[in-house]
C-alpha cells in the first residue's frame, strides 16, 4: 500500500512521528501524494492546504482550539480528532484518535536522574495559566529542570529527573487537550500530570501515572513519590509498558490503515 503524509511542518511534529511509524510496517510505502492510495493530512495544513490522494484523511490535532470550525477540511474520507469529548462538534463520521509516543525516539537515556523533576514546554498563553501556577509553586520547593530544547535533546532532558511533569493546556471549562508529552513522558519513566476524567480512556491514574488537581496537591504527591523510590519506579515501569503496548504512533497509524480498508 502507498501512503503520503502531509503537514505544514514535519520537524518535531506528529507528521514526523507518523513517518517513522510507517517505516515499521511491512508492505507500506511512503510516496508522493499523486501516487498515494491514502494521503494523511496532519493539522496544521492551513498554509499549504489539504492534499488529496486516492483516499484522503485529515487529523485535527488542536480540536480544543478549532472546535469543529474548519468545515472545508472535513470534506475527506477519514476524519480524526484528539479529544473524545469534542466529537459532538464534528461530523458524525469523525473518529477519536488520541496522540501517542514514538519509542525509537522517546526512551530513557543513560543519564542519572539527578534532579527532582523536569518540565519541557511553554507557559506563555492563557491556556497555560494553571501550568504556570503549578510550575512556579513546585520550583520553590524542588530541584527542577525547566527548559525549552531542540528535538534531539528532548528525551535526554526527560531522562535526567526522577519525575517527568506535564500540565495539559486548558481553555476555560473545556476538557484539556491531552498532548503528546503525556505519552512521551510515560514512555521514559515516572510521570506526574494534572488529572481530568477524560484521561481515564488512556491510562489509569495511580497505576500508570500520578495525577494532581491543584498546585498544593502536586507538591504533596511529589514529596511522597520522591521519598518512595520503589513505588515510583513501579508506576514508571507500568506506565511505560502501557505506552509501548497500546499507545505508539505505529498503533495509531495501523488504526488509520484499518479504517482505510473498510472504505
Amino acid at each position: 500500500m502507498n501512503i503520503s503524509i502531509h503537514s505544514d511542518r514535519k520537524d518535531t511534529h506528529v507528521a514526523a512521528s507518523l513517518y517513522v511509524a510507517a517505516t515499521q510496517i511491512p508492505g507500506l510505502h511512503l510516496v508522493y501524494p499523486d501516487e498515494a492510495d491514502l494521503v494523511i493530512n496532519v493539522d496544521s495544513v492551513h498554509n499549504t492546504g489539504l492534499v488529496r490522494g486516492g483516499k484522503t484523511a485529515y487529523y485535527e490535532l488542536d480540536d480544543n482550539l478549532h472546535q469543529g470550525k474548519n468545515k472545508t477540511l472535513y470534506e475527506v474520507d477519514l476524519l480524526y480528532i484528539v479529544t473524545k469529548a469534542n466529537l459532538p462538534l464534528y461530523p458524525t463520521r469523525t473518529k477519536w484518535l488520541p496522540v501517542a509516543m514514538e519509542p525509537i525516539i522517546h526512551y530513557h537515556w543513560p543519564f542519572a536522574e539527578s534532579h527532582d523533576f523536569v518540565f519541557i514546554g511553554q507557559y506563555n498563553n492563557p491556556s497555560y495559566e494553571f501550568r504556570k501556577q503549578v510550575i512556579e509553586e513546585l520550583s520553590k520547593k524542588f530541584d527542577g529542570i525547566l527548559t525549552h530544547c531542540q528535538s534531539q535533546d528532548y528525551p535526554k532532558f526527560l531522562s535526567q529527573a526522577k519525575v517527568r511533569l506535564n500540565v495539559n493546556p486548558r481553555i476555560e471549562d473545556k476538557p484539556p487537550l491531552i498532548i503528546t508529552r503525556f505519552y512521551e513522558s510515560m514512555g521514559i519513566g515516572f510521570t506526574m500530570n494534572d488529572y481530568h476524567p477524560t484521561m481515564d480512556d488512556i491510562a489509569t491514574e495511580g497505576k500508570h501515572y500520578v495525577g494532581f488537581s491543584t498546585a498544593e496537591d502536586a507538591i504533596e504527591k511529589m514529596k511522597f513519590y520522591l521519598s518512595n523510590e520503589v513505588k515510583r519506579i513501579e508506576i514508571g515501569k507500568t506506565g511505560k509498558w502501557l505506552m509501548l503496548n497500546e499507545h505508539t504512533w505505529k498503533h495509531r497509524l495501523l488504526s488509520i490503515l484499518e479504517d482505510y480498508e473498510k472504505l
